[in-house]
């Protein structure tokens, strides 16, 4: 299976707040007998089902990495190309696309971009270097420009899905992670808040996910379809 960035186009990151009730004046409270409380309403979390991957399961290393962001955390935007001479040979690429510049030189950045052919098979997919940045097309008008991987296969638990919430377009694919990798997004998400972490099945984005400062032992991914989430979860456990 190939699982293409057009997912994430479904994947908004959704905030959900609380509203509560003003507090009481002093005067009230003093010369009020008895006050009365609504009932507290409790929610049921939406089922989760664990997938049961098969024979028809691919099997991909799967990766996140976080996007390059400037001092703002926004992402680096560069527009994506349809090149007719792009570099197709994976050491090529990889010189171009993976060069530790590309975290913060323009040039390199442009050069990336340059030598992709969004139309056509990466080269490097399933060879890029996980200490390396990444450049790769995506299922925007953006190349996605990539720090080195943050997580890796080694630190998942394990990957669930189900309902997102009472919308019928949102299932949501949660992945748990284990303590090793719950400690790194502890470290790295709070000074990271609104950056977008992207999930990689061989090198592709598949899925991403903002950071906030909560951000701990899972990971929320959401895609438009029942059975998108479903094969994405099957394939991270059957990573």
């Amino acid at each position: 299976m190939r699982v293409r960035l057009l997912l994430i186009i479904a994947a908004m990151v959704v905030v959900a707040g609380c509203q509560g009730g003003p507090s009481p004046s002093a005067e009230s409270t003093t010369t009020a007998t008895t006050t009365s409380r609504k009932p507290v309403r409790t929610t049921t979390p939406p089922p989760r089902t664990t997938p049961k991957p098969d024979a028809s399961t691919p099997h991909h290393t799967v990766r996140f990495r976080m996007q390059i962001h400037d001092a703002n955390h926004d992402a680096v935007n560069i527009p994506a190309t349809s090149n007719p001479n792009p570099a197709r040979d994976p050491k090529s690429a990889a010189q171009i696309r993976q060069d530790p510049a590309l975290v913060s030189d323009r040039a390199a950045q442009e050069r990336a971009a340059a030598s992709l052919d969004c139309d056509h098979a990466d080269p490097l997919q399933g060879k890029d270097d996980p200490n390396l940045p990444l450049a790769t097309c995506g299922g925007t008008e953006f190349m996605e420009l990539l720090d080195r991987v943050l997580l890796d296969g080694s630190m998942i638990a394990n990957a669930t899905y189900g309902p997102g919430g009472p919308l019928p377009d949102r299932w949501d694919v949660t992945v748990t992670l284990t303590p090793a990798g719950g400690k790194i997004m502890v470290d790295t998400a709070p000074k990271n808040a609104n950056v977008l972490l992207m999930m990689l099945f061989d090198g592709e984005t598949v899925a991403a996910t903002g950071l906030d400062a909560n951000t701990a032992g899972t990971l929320e991914f959401t895609f438009g379809k029942e059975d998108d989430a479903r094969q994405v979860a099957a394939v991270i456990d059957n990573r």
